[in-house]
C-alpha cells in the first residue's frame, strides 16, 4: 500500500516587496523578505516574479505582455533589465511549491529617474546652464554698483546689499 503526500501551496504572499531604481533608466531591483516557514505549507520551490509595463510617462499601456522570472527559495532579490525608459511597471511576487503558487504581493515600480535624462531633455539643458552659471566669472564691482542703485532705502546702519 502506498501513501500519497499532498503538499499544498503557500498560504501567504511574500512580505516586504519593494522596487528600487539604482540610477539607471532601463533596470529596477525587486527585493522581498523570505516567506516565513510557517506559511510555506509544503516544500518551498522558489519565488515567481511577474511584471508588466503599465505606463510610459503619463501614457497608459495596455498591449504589453507579462514577463516572468523564477528564482530559487534562497533568493530575495532580482534585477529586471531591458526595461522601457520612463516606464512604470506592475510587479507581482508569489512563493510556490511543487503543487503551485501561493497568493501574490503587488507593487508598482516607477522607473523615471530625473538624474539620468536623455540629452534632448529641456530639464537636462536647464541643469547644465545652472551649473555653468554657478561657476561663471562674475564682475563683483558692477554687481555692487547695480545693487546700490536699485536699493534706494539703504542707510549706513541698514545693509540691503550683500557686497
Amino acid at each position: 500500500m502506498g501513501f500519497v503526500i499532498s503538499y499544498p501551496v503557500p498560504n501567504e504572499a511574500p512580505p516586504g516587496l519593494t522596487a528600487e531604481n539604482w540610477g539607471t533608466t532601463h533596470s529596477i531591483v525587486i527585493k522581498w523578505q523570505s516567506l516565513p516557514p510557517s506559511n510555506e505549507y509544503g516544500i518551498l520551490a522558489g519565488y515567481r516574479v511577474r511584471y508588466r509595463l503599465t505606463a510610459i510617462g503619463e501614457e497608459g499601456v495596455t498591449d504589453y505582455s507579462e514577463k516572468e522570472l523564477v528564482t530559487s527559495p534562497e533568493t530575495n532579490q532580482v534585477l529586471l533589465e531591458n526595461l522601457v525608459m520612463y516606464g512604470t511597471y506592475s510587479v507581482w511576487l508569489s512563493a510556490f511549491t511543487i503543487k503551485g503558487d501561493g497568493p501574490a504581493s503587488f507593487t508598482y515600480a516607477g522607473q523615471q529617474n530625473s538624474f539620468f535624462l536623455s540629452l534632448g531633455s529641456p530639464t537636462l539643458i536647464i541643469m547644465i546652464l545652472l551649473v555653468l552659471l554657478q561657476f561663471w566669472p562674475i564682475n563683483h564691482f558692477s554687481l555692487k554698483k547695480n545693487c546700490h542703485s536699485l536699493c534706494h532705502s539703504c542707510s549706513p546702519r541698514k545693509k540691503c546689499c550683500l557686497f
